[in-house]
C-alpha cells in the first residue's frame, strides 16, 4: 500500500512540474480570443452548427474551445496536464499490458526532442492543444484494445474500458482531420491483419471501427469544408487553385522535406540513435553494410551540425525554386548550382530510406513500423492540398511527431533498453535544455505558440 502511494506521488510531482509550464500560458491573440467570444454571440449547438456549415467538421474541438475559452482557461491550465500524461501513458499501453513509471518518463523525455514551434503550438497553446493534443492523446488511448488483439492476442472484456475506447475513438474521429485518417486506416488494418493471422475478428473492435469511419466521413464530407478552402485560399494562398496536380506535389515536397529534416530533426536524431544502439547490442546486425554505411552518414551530419554547416548545405531545401526542375532534369544540363540545389532531397532520401530499412529489419513489428512512417509522411502530405500549407505553421506536424514517439518507444521497449535510471538521465539531457530554454524564452518575451 506504501509502495503504491509513493509511486502515485511520482506522477503528481510529474503534474504540478507539466502544471508549472501551463501557469505561464495566456490567451493569445487571434483564435484564442476570437473563440472566447463565441458563448456570447451563440449557443452551443447553434455555434457547433454555423461551424460545421459554413468552416469546418472539427466537432469535438469546437466543443471544447467554446466551453473553455471564454471563462475557464484556469480549468484548461488543470486538465491540459492530464491529458498530456494521458498520452505519455497510451503510448507505452499500446506497446505493453503494464506501465511502468520508467517507462512513462522516457515518453515524457522523447515529447522533449520535439521542436520549439511544434510544442508551443501544439501542445502548450490552449487552442492549438484542444485542436492537436487532446484529439491525438483520444485516438491513442482508441488504439490500445487494437494494440492488445493484434500484439497480444487479447480480447476487450470489461465494459467499461469498452465505452472508454469507444467514446475516445468517436471523439477522436471528429477531432482532427490528420488524427481521423491515422485512426480509420490503423483500425482497418488491424482487421485486415486479423485476416491475415487467421484470427477471430473482435465484434467489439469492428464496431468501433465502423464509427470511427463514420466519424472521418462526418468531417471529409463536411458542407464548412469548402466555403472554409474558399476563405483561406484568399487569405492565405490566392493562387492556390490554378496550381496543378504537378504543382500541389511540387510545393508539397519542398515543404514537406523542410518540416521532416529542419523542424523535426532532432526526434528524427534520436530515432536514429536508438535504432544505432539496437544494432550495435545485436552481435549478429554489426557486420551489416547497411549498418555500416548509416553509422558513418549519422557521425557525418552530427559533425555537420556542430560545426554549424548543416544549415546551408544539408538543410537548404528553398534553393529548388530557382529551377524549372523538370526542364533542368530532362536537358541533362545539370549545372553545379542545380546539383547543390538537389544534393539535400538525395542526401536526406537516401537517409530515410536507410533508416526505415535498418529498423525494419531489426523488429518483430515490421507492419505496424512501416505503416507508422506511411502514416508520417500521410500527415504532410494532407497539407500538399490545403491553402494552409504556409498559414497553419508548426501545429501540423504534431501528429507526426507522435507517430515518431511510438515508434520510438517501440523499439526501446523491444530492445529492452529502459535497463535502468542511467538510460532515463542520458536520454532527458536534450529535453532539459530544450524545455528550459522554451520557457525562457516565454519568462522573457511572454507567451507565443509561434515560436522560430
Amino acid at each position: 500500500m506504501i509502495l503504491k502511494k509513493y509511486k502515485w506521488f511520482n506522477f503528481v510531482i510529474v503534474y504540478f512540474l507539466l502544471y508549472f509550464f501551463h501557469f505561464v500560458v495566456k490567451k493569445f491573440p487571434g483564435d484564442d480570443f476570437i473563440f472566447s467570444k463565441a458563448t456570447q454571440n451563440s449557443t452551443l449547438m447553434h455555434w457547433l452548427f454555423n461551424r460545421y456549415f459554413n468552416w469546418s467538421a472539427r466537432i469535438f474541438p469546437d466543443t471544447m474551445v467554446y466551453y473553455f475559452l471564454a471563462h475557464r482557461v484556469w480549468l484548461w491550465r488543470l486538465i491540459n496536464p492530464i491529458i498530456l500524461m494521458l498520452l505519455c501513458f497510451s503510448v507505452v499501453r499500446i506497446w505493453r499490458k503494464k506501465v511502468t513509471l520508467l517507462e512513462f518518463l522516457i515518453v515524457l523525455a522523447i515529447l522533449g526532442y520535439f521542436a520549439q514551434n511544434i510544442l508551443s503550438s501544439g501542445v502548450f497553446w490552449i487552442t492549438g492543444s484542444m485542436y492537436y493534443l487532446w484529439p491525438i492523446t483520444l485516438g491513442l488511448i482508441a488504439m490500445i484494445p487494437y494494440a492488445d488483439k493484434v500484439f497480444r492476442d487479447c480480447a476487450l472484456q470489461n465494459k467499461y474500458m469498452f465505452l472508454l475506447y469507444f467514446v475516445s475513438g468517436f471523439f477522436a474521429s471528429i477531432g482532427n482531420e490528420q488524427v481521423s485518417l491515422c485512426l480509420s486506416c490503423f483500425a482497418i488494418l488491424t482487421h485486415v491483419t486479423l485476416v491475415f493471422q487467421k484470427k477471430e475478428q473482435d465484434k467489439k473492435l469492428l464496431l468501433m471501427t465502423g464509427f470511427m469511419i463514420i466519424g472521418t466521413l462526418i468531417m471529409i464530407l463536411s458542407p464548412g469544408n469548402k466555403v472554409r478552402s474558399v476563405a483561406e485560399t484568399a487569405y492565405w494562398y490566392p493562387t492556390f487553385g490554378e496550381l496543378s496536380l504537378k504543382d500541389h506535389f511540387y510545393i508539397g515536397t519542398i515543404w514537406g522535406f523542410k518540416k521532416i529534416f529542419s523542424d523535426m530533426k532532432s526526434i528524427l536524431y534520436l530515432l536514429s540513435v536508438i535504432t544505432l544502439i539496437t544494432y550495435f547490442k545485436n552481435e549478429g546486425f554489426k557486420r551489416n553494410i547497411i549498418f555500416r554505411l548509416f553509422t558513418l552518414i549519422f557521425v557525418i551530419v552530427l559533425i555537420l551540425q556542430l560545426e554549424g554547416i548543416a544549415q546551408g548545405f544539408l538543410h537548404n531545401f528553398e534553393e529548388i525554386r530557382k529551377f524549372n526542375f523538370s526542364a533542368t532534369l530532362l536537358s541533362l544540363h545539370l549545372t553545379k548550382a542545380f546539383l547543390i540545389a538537389v544534393f539535400p532531397y538525395f542526401f536526406w532520401t537516401v537517409y530515410s530510406v536507410m533508416l526505415v530499412y535498418l529498423l525494419l529489419q531489426n523488429t518483430k513489428f515490421k507492419t505496424f513500423t512501416l505503416f507508422g512512417f506511411l502514416a508520417v509522411i500521410g500527415t504532410l502530405m494532407v497539407m500538399f492540398f490545403s491553402p494552409t500549407i504556409y498559414g497553419s505553421g508548426n501545429r501540423v506536424l504534431t501528429v507526426g511527431s507522435v507517430i515518431l514517439t511510438v515508434i520510438i518507444m517501440g523499439k526501446i521497449i523491444e530492445n529492452r533498453l529502459i535497463s535502468n535510471l542511467f538510460f532515463l538521465c542520458i536520454i532527458w539531457c536534450f529535453p532539459l535544455i530544450n524545455l528550459s530554454y522554451m520557457m525562457y524564452r516565454w519568462l522573457v518575451h511572454g507567451f507565443t505558440p509561434f515560436l522560430k
